[in-house]
């Protein structure tokens, strides 16, 4: 019964664009379809990070150990801020098998983002390894409809996997 409430809470919700776009929006960018491991009678096309129709849809940017710096794009589009208004909310987003003393520069939209304003947070237990990265809206240059997240590895120890970033959220709050 709870769940049916919340379904129906939802669609009273979104029924309305003003109801939706007075309360908070999640904007959740992760590939979909990374492994040709799919049977091919089920999916005509099994290319690493294709859709089994054959799309490029899946977006990683990797890391490698020889990519000291060159800038790494990571783009989303989103629906908010595409006129140029203000945002409150955050992004987040993380960086697997990056450990503390590597050190790299963010951009959005290619305006730097001031190290202290960006919130790092290491999980060296976590399967693999990661550090999530959040930067306060606010702190952030403004963001339009197609948006780019940028980054520069400055400084990388020697890793037997590269690291690797392939997932994007933004909370934006009314």
């Amino acid at each position: 019964m709870a769940y049916r409430n919340r379904m129906v809470h939802w669609m009273q919700q979104v029924v309305d664009p003003e109801t939706v776009r007075a309360g908070p929006r999640h904007y959740h960018y992760c590939p979909l379809w990374k492994h040709p491991r799919m049977l091919r009678r089920l999916h005509p096309h099994r290319e690493q990070y294709h859709s089994p129709g054959g799309g490029k849809h899946c977006q990683i940017v990797t890391f490698d150990n020889d990519c000291t710096g060159d800038r790494r794009v990571y783009q989303f589009r989103m629906a908010d801020g595409r006129d140029g208004e203000p945002l409150t909310g955050y992004v987040r987003f993380q960086v697997f098998h990056i450990t503390p003393v590597d050190e790299l520069t963010i951009d959005v939209n290619g305006s730097a983002v001031e190290a202290d304003k960006i919130t790092r947070d290491h999980r060296p237990t976590a399967d693999p390894p990661t550090t999530w990265f959040e930067i306060d809206l606010a702190n952030c240059p403004p963001l339009r409809g197609d948006n780019e997240l940028g980054i520069t590895i400055v400084k990388m120890t020697d890793k037997p996997e590269p690291p690797y970033l392939e997932e994007l959220e933004v909370f934006v709050t009314p």
